[in-house]
Formats: structure tokens, C-alpha cells, sequence
């Protein structure tokens, strides 16, 4: 129904080779001071304010540095790495699709209450007609019997004054039945126009729900893959951009996932990894396979 789509984490760099080396002194590991950071671009389009989003950096530093209980990473107005939220089409794409799946969830519970009451109705509507068939079959034997008994007397040449009166008493409980039966009809095609409504009223919210998933499925991008966010590090200088998040927690995960990068660490493959490359997991702490790296990444044994 949804389009499943993959979103990538990447890490771009600049590696400088040298002709020669005379000396290679001891490398500072990228734990020994923590790196400072500084927000730059917050495109408001994101719909997150420049706290939420301090506060969310907060957050994705503090899963590296509880997992070694180090300060890994501290706010500086003039810090090395700029973090950015950069709006493009993925984050656009995004937040149509949220758009549409809102669209859909709120029709799709509006369509089961109509289900529900659609079923409740029909069940009326069958005792309805089940009751009325029975008492049309009823009524019809009734008047078989008495126009039996009309045509003997007639035939007879006239019934005594006690089955005459009988007869006629007959015939006006006959014609109660037949107005009752008019009125029982007349409810019973009446509850059979209301389910009826009540499954046109289905039907377009069917119709509705599947307009939207159609838009979804139909954008162009059904299984492409893009980047939430990427680190880069060049001439330039260092920085963070984030292009793509569908919450809160997937905002944290990219913001970790790249600020692992910029310590130096690399992807793994344990899906619930902040340093896995495919953004599925929800989980806000450091995997073993994490922590095994960033140890490795800062010296520790």
C-alpha cells in the first residue's frame, strides 16, 4: 500500500597523500578533546525550531559519550564542525507522503465506523425482510382461504347470516394485515436504501484511501535511495547536513550516525546499529558493534 523506500547514510572525505615522509609523529586520537560544533543553516521549512534542534544535537552527542563516559563533543558558537538542516525534494517527498498516510490512517478509521454500522444495518435490514417474507407468506394463505370460502358460499348461492358476518370480519382482518404488510415494506426497502448509502459511502472512502496511496506509490521515487544526512570533510572545512527525517528519534539516529563519522568511525552491519548504513531501527543507544569501534577509533582497550 506504502512505497518502501531505503534511506542511506554516506560519509564523504579528503584524503591528502604526501610524496614523502620523513617523520610520522604519534596521531592524536579523535577523543582526546572534544570536537566542537556550531549550527548553521536551520531551514524552517523542517518545521523544527533552532532549540528543538540544539537540543536533539544534545542528544545524539550524549549516546557517544555515555557509551565510553567521555565528552566526545561540546557546543561552540565558533566550533570546528557546522551542523545543517538542508531542505530539498527528500525532505519535501517526505513530508507529502506524511501528508498522505495522515490522510489515509484518518479515512481508513472513518471507513471501519462506516463498516461497522454498514454491518449492523444489514443484519436489521435481513431480520427486516426475513420477518416480512414470513408474514406476506402468511397473509397470502390467509386470503387464499377465505377467497376458497367466498367463491363455496357464492357458489351456493349466498352463506347464512352467521358465516356472512364471520366472512366480512374475516375480510377486515385481512386488510389490516395487508396495510401492516404495506407499512412493513415500506421499512424494509427504507432500511435497504440506508445500506445502501452506507456502502456507497464505503466505497468512496475505499476510493479515497486508494487515490492517496496511488500519489504515494506513483511519485517517481518507489525504491530509490537517498541520504538522510551526510559528513563531509574537505577543503571547505568540516560539516554535518541533514536532508531527510520522518520523526523526532530518526532525526537523533542520522545526527549520531554523522557525528560517529566525524570521530572516524565507519558503517557495520548490525541493523540496529547507529553506524549502520540503512536508517530501520529506533534504538537511541550504541551497539556492540558501535562501542567496539569507537573504542578503537579513540585509542581504548
Amino acid at each position: 500500500m506504502v512505497r518502501n523506500k531505503i534511506l542511506l547514510f554516506s560519509i564523504l572525505g579528503t584524503v591528502l597523500v604526501a610524496s614523502s615522509l620523513l617523520y610520522l609523529p604519534k596521531s592524536e586520537s579523535p577523543c582526546d578533546t572534544p570536537v566542537t560544533y556550531k549550527i548553521g543553516t536551520v531551514d524552517p521549512r523542517f518545521g523544527v525550531t533552532l532549540d528543538a534542534f540544539k537540543k536533539d544535537i544534545v542528544q545524539a552527542t550524549e549516546i557517544w559519550d555515555t557509551s565510553i563516559n567521555k565528552k566526545l563533543f561540546a557546543y561552540d558558537p565558533n566550533g570546528v564542525l557546522t551542523i545543517n538542516l538542508v531542505y530539498d525534494s527528500r525532505q519535501q517527498i517526505t513530508q507529502k507522503e506524511q501528508a498522505l498516510n495522515a490522510n489515509i490512517n484518518q479515512t481508513s478509521q472513518t471507513a471501519d465506523s462506516v463498516k461497522q454500522q454498514y454491518t449492523a444495518l444489514k443484519a436489521q435490514y435481513e431480520q427486516a425482510q426475513k420477518e416480512y417474507t414470513s408474514q406476506l407468506a402468511a397473509f397470502d394463505q390467509d386470503q387464499a382461504n377465505y377467497n376458497a370460502e367466498v367463491n363455496y358460499w357464492n357458489s351456493a348461492g349466498g352463506a347464512p347470516k352467521a358465516q356472512y358476518d364471520a366472512l366480512t370480519a374475516e375480510k377486515n382482518n385481512l386488510l389490516a394485515q395487508q396495510s401492516a404488510l404495506e407499512q412493513k415494506r415500506i421499512e424494509v426497502n427504507q432500511l435497504a436504501d440506508t445500506v445502501n448509502a452506507f456502502i456507497n459511502k464505503y466505497n468512496l472512502l475505499v476510493s479515497y484511501i486508494n487515490s492517496n496511496v496511488r500519489a504515494i506509490n506513483n511519485d517517481g521515487l518507489a525504491g530509490t535511495q537517498f541520504e538522510e544526512g551526510v559528513y563531509i570533510s574537505d577543503g571547505s572545512g568540516r560539516r554535518i547536513n541533514i536532508y531527510q527525517f520522518e520523526n523526532q528519534v530518526d532525526l537523533i539516529r542520522v545526527l549520531a550516525h554523522e557525528l560517529g563519522h566525524s570521530l572516524g568511525l565507519g558503517h557495520d552491519t548490525n541493523p540496529n546499529s547507529i553506524m549502520n548504513p540503512v536508517n530501520q531501527s529506533t534504538s537511541l543507544t550504541t551497539s556492540p558493534e558501535d562501542l567496539q569501534e569507537l573504542k578503537t577509533a579513540c585509542g581504548i582497550k
